[in-house]
């Protein structure tokens, strides 16, 4: 078993997940969480899509995708691609975030799932573009979206903590009682 120590719990939630959705899933920022994304892939029989500038020489298996570029650039070639689980882990600044977000909510399945990391810095020192930057904007702006539902997970991450969310994707047009 691969010690995922910081992303065991995305491991869970996406090992439960994955029981009812079919999508795919995306990785944007390879690293500690890549090998989750591996290990779900070939679970479940599920394409796992990864991308980053940088290519560390990492192993993907023969379900897996690496994008050796932008996420915007990788969201052109990937079109229409449904997602189920993904996690947004790349560059930090809020204009690149939000789109990285926008992007994979626009073919994220209904009831699907999006992690972001780094979106509650420990201090102000944290919101250098190196560390968690502009990612808690987003998370404080998703608080207030109907359209989804979105948990921070505080002790979440490398120390020191600087948090998870995880933001399910509603699905629309359902009764009342559903709603």
């Amino acid at each position: 078993m691969i010690d995922y120590t910081e992303w065991q719990l995305m491991f869970d939630i996406g090992k439960c997940w994955l029981n009812y959705l079919k999508g795919c899933l995306l990785e944007i920022g390879v690293g500690k969480s890549t090998g989750v994304f591996i290990e779900l892939s070939n679970l479940y029989g599920r394409r796992s899509l990864h991308c980053d500038i940088r290519d560390y020489g990492i192993t993907f298996s023969s379900m897996s995708t690496f994008h050796n570029m932008t996420s915007d650039q990788m969201f052109s070639q990937i079109g229409h691609t449904p997602l189920a689980l993904t996690l947004i882990d790349g560059n930090h600044s809020y204009e690149q975030v939000a789109r990285d977000y926008r992007n994979t909510l626009n073919i994220t399945e209904d009831n699907g799932l999006i992690f972001m990391h780094d979106t509650l810095p420990p201090n102000e020192g944290y919101l250098d573009p190196g560390l968690c930057g502009g990612v808690y904007r987003l998370r404080q702006e998703l608080s207030l979206d109907e359209t989804v539902d979105s948990f921070t997970f505080p002790f979440i991450g490398a120390p020191p903590n600087c948090g998870v969310t995880m933001v399910r994707k509603k699905a629309i047009n359902l009764p009342y009682y559903q709603a």
